[in-house]
């Protein structure tokens, strides 16, 4: 990741890419660890969701935050706030897909 920061500047799509395989990369110990429906693997789903949505993989995104909001949900309950802020991240993704 840092030769192509170094070599492209911090905003290049090759970097958001090393980003997003360093976050596929943790979702995926998460889920070794705590199981794939544990909060704290959709925790790291809706990181993986911003990293996603800054690389305009809008399909990518919402499918992340709807795994995300299925664990949350089922986790806490649908009233609680980490539902809430994904529910909300994804109506925006929604919303800006059309």
């Amino acid at each position: 990741m840092q030769i192509h920061e170094d070599v492209h500047g911090p905003d290049h799509p090759a970097v958001g890419i090393d980003l997003a395989k360093l976050t596929e990369r943790a979702l995926r110990i998460h889920e070794a660890a705590y199981g794939p429906d544990h909060p704290e693997v959709a925790a790291q789903l809706v990181n993986l969701a911003a990293v996603l949505d800054d690389l305009n993989d809008a399909a990518g995104t919402q499918q992340a935050l709807e795994r995300a909001r299925t664990i949350a949900e089922a986790a806490y309950g649908p009233g609680h706030p980490m539902v809430t802020v994904v529910q909300t991240a994804l109506a925006a993704t929604r919303a800006a897909t059309g």
